[in-house]
């Protein structure tokens, strides 16, 4: 079974977000019971057998900033930074927990761009509020990338975006 190690990203650094948090990395939470409770386009049993779950939606600091997150709760701008081993095929779960009608989705790049290409045809579709989608990939060579909500505006306007490590 693959294991994921999370870090929690404190706050923004420079522009091209490539300093280290200093965080300590932790296990993947598992998912919250109210996750399934949500209509998804996804089934329960993808939801449970993902690797991650991350939330998208409005970050705390209200609706000119979106994020993303592990809880709903949490969900932050930067997101959090993912680590996973490179090499080993992953599963990830998209939820949109927004509280307005805004869609999202999850991309991979290699720099933070809302017109860069996809990396490993790791690309969610587009979801609506309430709505989840599900991606499984192969990070095959090790480095920093970023995930981002690749929507006009979402990354570059609303911070939508977090590190994506393959170790």
């Amino acid at each position: 079974m693959l294991t994921v190690a999370l870090m929690a990203t404190a706050c923004a650094s420079g522009g091209d977000g490539t300093s280290a948090t200093g965080a300590t990395p932790t296990q993947r939470p598992e998912p919250s019971p109210t996750a399934q409770s949500t209509p998804l386009t996804v089934t329960p049993e993808e939801l449970a057998s993902a690797d991650i779950v991350l939330m998208t939606g409005e970050a705390p600091q209200g609706f000119d900033n979106g994020g993303f997150g592990f809880e709903d709760e949490e969900i932050s701008s930067p997101g959090p930074t993912i680590r996973v081993p490179a090499g080993e095929t992953l599963t990830i779960v998209l939820r949109n927990v927004s509280d307005e009608f805004i869609p999202h989705d999850f991309t991979v790049v290699r720099k933070k761009d809302e017109s860069a290409e996809p990396l490993w045809e790791a690309q969610t579709e587009t979801i609506d509020p309430d709505e989840a989608d599900i991606i499984t990939f192969t990070p095959d060579a090790p480095g920093t990338y970023f995930y981002i909500c690749s929507l006009s505006g979402h990354m570059s306007g609303h911070g939508m975006w977090g590190r994506f490590v393959a170790e």
